[in-house]
């Protein structure tokens, strides 16, 4: 990524960049097994990055907890949390929110296609739904720094708090699985264009169904 760090496309570079040339090659090889791992490796790459060679204002979190407040829950809705798999932030700003799907030993197309298609519209909450906490006055604020001492969000100290941004949050769907046969990159833009998620949507995604004998790439 190198001096790129003022790019507004620089994350969504890094990212096509890390899965192009480490993910896929790794899953070539055998070497990444569960969604776990696949997340590990790109919290790792991530971290790396960011730390070696741009400005450290940059972080990666691994499975923060958001709050949102669910309308239909209930007679009078309640408040149910969620788990990103990771999380990129800027300084204070919330520059990317990622899901992830590995399911390669799932060789049941409709089964992958309807668990992306779920997952997006997690992205979609995460875009648009109203933060519940620390603040349900303040719908684009997140808490992801715990207290050291107490071990939990601390709410008091505002300069702790991240915001998400309607035009610069940017949301990835990134997913290995048995994919063929059905337009699914092209279903999740559409998806995004028709205005189910507001922010930019960027899907990267590898389907190991073989033609040919090679794996496929959506």
């Amino acid at each position: 990524m190198g001096n790129a760090a003022t790019n507004d496309d620089e994350l969504s570079s890094l990212l096509k960049e890390l899965w192009e040339n480490t993910i896929i090659p790794l899953y070539k090889k055998g070497k990444i097994q569960t969604e776990r791992h696949l997340q590990a490796y790109l919290f790792m790459l991530l971290k790396n990055r960011f730390e070696e060679k741009v400005p450290k204002d940059w972080d990666v979190w691994v499975e923060p907890q958001f709050y949102f407040w669910d309308k239909n829950a209930g007679k009078e809705g309640k408040e149910k949390m969620y788990k990103p798999d990771l999380v990129i932030t800027r300084d204070d700003k919330i520059e990317g929110i990622l899901e992830l799907k590995f399911t390669p030993q799932e060789r049941k197309r409709e089964k992958n296609r309807d668990a992306v298609l779920s997952d997006f519209d997690k992205l979609v909450l995460y875009g648009q739904g109203s933060s519940n906490f620390p603040d349900p006055t303040k719908a684009d604020e997140f808490l992801l720094e715990l207290n050291p001492c107490s071990g939990a969000y601390d709410t008091s100290d505002r300069s702790t708090r991240y915001k998400r941004d309607l035009k610069r949050t940017k949301y990835f769907f990134l997913g290995i699985a048995w994919f063929d046969g059905f337009d699914l990159e092209e279903a999740l833009l559409k998806k995004a264009k028709e205005g189910e998620l507001k922010g930019e949507f960027i899907s990267l995604l590898y389907s190991t169904h073989r033609e040919g004998g090679k794996p496929s790439e959506l």
